[in-house]
């Protein structure tokens, strides 16, 4: 069904959806991969403070490098986007103010990084897709209050617990149950008093930021 209204949208508007995505790391440049393969999306503008990072995420997906343009003015970008081409970019603000951006999203682990990706695009009208979840969770409900009240989305994205958990609820709801608690993966001990200090050592073993953690 998903697959079909993006075909749909496709056919309704003339162009795939077009995604602006911060963060060119392990998941973000996952998520161009992942998008790569679906039809009907694309993601057109990539921002990471290392913008060769950027640049070798669209390399990987078989984007030849004269079509990649780094920019960081809305100007020369939506020059570069109606060349066809996919910008890089240090700025994880720019892709909000693009025309041809339909969406942004944000991948990376940090909450200010998230926090300032989705703020710029619910200032500038666009849906946001949080994939950020360490930003979710500390401004998460006031970026969603914004963006009511600015009359567009703002979501977590599948994949991730929140994500999945919604999914979960929806399928159970569709069945005719009642829904009367969910709970938290298994991944991760719950410790609502956690800092970051309580887990490093953990954090530490399994190879990852105590920030996330």
């Amino acid at each position: 069904m998903i697959h079909q209204d993006l075909l749909e949208y496709q056919r309704t508007h003339g162009h795939p959806i077009r995604v602006g995505v911060s963060g060119a790391g392990w998941l973000g440049s996952g998520f161009v991969t992942a998008i790569a393969h679906v039809a009907g999306m694309t993601v057109n503008v990539l921002a990471d403070t290392d913008v060769s990072a950027a640049r070798q995420a669209f390399l990987n997906i078989g984007v030849p490098p004269d079509q990649i343009v780094e920019a960081d003015k809305p100007g020369h970008a939506m020059d570069a986007l109606r060349a066809g081409r996919r910008v890089v970019t240090a700025s994880y603000a720019l892709a909000a103010q693009l025309e041809d951006v339909d969406i942004v999203t944000d991948a990376t682990p940090s909450p200010a990084i998230g926090a300032e990706t989705a703020y710029a695009g619910i200032q500038h009208g666009k849906d946001v897709v949080m994939v950020n979840i360490e930003a979710d969770v500390t401004v998460g409900r006031i970026l969603h209050q914004m963006a009511r009240e600015a009359g567009v989305l703002y979501t977590v994205s599948s994949g991730d617990e929140p994500g999945c958990l919604m999914e979960l609820v929806d399928f159970v709801t569709t069945l005719g149950y009642e829904v009367i608690v969910i709970g938290k993966g298994k991944n991760n001990p719950l410790d609502p008093t956690a800092t970051p200090d309580t887990v490093a050592e953990s954090a530490r073993r399994a190879g990852k930021d105590p920030f996330q953690v």
